[in-house]
């Protein structure tokens, strides 16, 4: 029956019984539409989870592999924290599902805020080894402020980590072309700075 429910299209699923969304958690991919009609019925607050606004990381846990096509209709919708604790369990898990990276670049875009307050430098908080090893990294840094946080030493100590991480397009660019300062070619010479495969 779960199989079925992922042939519906969005129409079927909008009009359905808010239970279509235990079928869909099942799903190995959802079309655009499906999503949209997904988001549809969850913001309308009809359903099991409640108003959006007030979901917190249990929430998310409950709704399965769901929030991974979220776009921004709900996640503008949630407080910061409330994101950032539910990634930190939630991106180990796609991970270790080998989650294409494809659908990793649309959450990530998905996540960030479409303003930012603007400032003079980091503003979000640097770069660390620790900052890194979390989980949810980078979750809430814009293009912006991931370049104006990531000290070069940093990105050379956590290249792994972060590479891994750091799957949204902007920030390979940024993470290469920290990697190719002329000061760092020159060390380059001496002890290649080749970043994994991921950076490439």
């Amino acid at each position: 029956m779960g199989n079925m429910a992922c042939t519906l299209d969005g129409s079927y699923i909008q009009n359905a019984d808010p239970l279509i969304l235990e079928k869909l958690k099942v799903c190995k991919d959802l079309s655009d539409s499906q999503v949209a009609s997904i988001e549809t019925l969850l913001l309308s607050g009809k359903t099991p989870y409640g108003n959006v606004n007030t979901w917190n990381k249990q929430t998310l846990t409950d709704l399965g592999i769901l929030p991974l096509y979220f776009t921004r209709n709900i996640w503008g919708k949630l407080k910061h924290k409330t994101k950032k604790k539910h990634l930190r369990k939630f991106m180990p898990r796609l991970r270790k599902s080998k989650t294409k990276k494809r659908k990793l670049k649309h959450l990530f875009k998905q996540m960030i805020a479409l303003k930012r307050k603007r400032g003079a430098g980091c503003t979000v908080g640097n770069i660390t080894q620790l900052t890194a090893s979390d989980p949810s990294f980078p979750f809430g840094y814009d293009a912006t402020q991931f370049d104006l946080c990531l000290d070069v030493p940093v990105l050379k100590d956590s290249l792994d980590s972060i590479c891994e991480k750091a799957v949204y397009d902007d920030f390979q660019k940024i993470i290469l072309k920290k990697l190719n300062q002329p000061s760092n070619l020159a060390l380059a010479a001496v002890t290649p700075l080749l970043p994994p495969a991921q950076c490439a």
